[in-house]
């Protein structure tokens, strides 16, 4: 998957500083922009979702979530755009 990824030029391996047998993954910035634009589709997709919800229950909801354990819940802090 790294290989593939980086092939695609969106992964990146880079040495480690402090031990040569070490090679870190990080993305290059055609995977940032990537991540990117699949974070923002998640999140107008979310809330095309939570729209049908009042505010009061996507609060609600994002209480469970927190209590929970889960990150989503920052998803819905903001009202769905209309």
């Amino acid at each position: 998957m790294v290989d593939r990824l980086g092939k695609r030029g969106l992964l990146a391996r880079e040495p480690d500083e402090k031990d040569r047998r070490i090679s870190r993954i990080v993305l290059t910035a055609a995977g940032e922009d990537l991540r990117e634009r699949i974070r923002r589709r998640f999140a107008e997709l979310v809330a095309e979702r939570f729209a049908a919800l009042s505010d009061e229950e996507r609060a609600g909801y994002a209480s469970l979530v927190e209590a929970l354990g889960g990150s989503g819940a920052q998803a819905l802090d903001q009202p769905p755009a209309r």
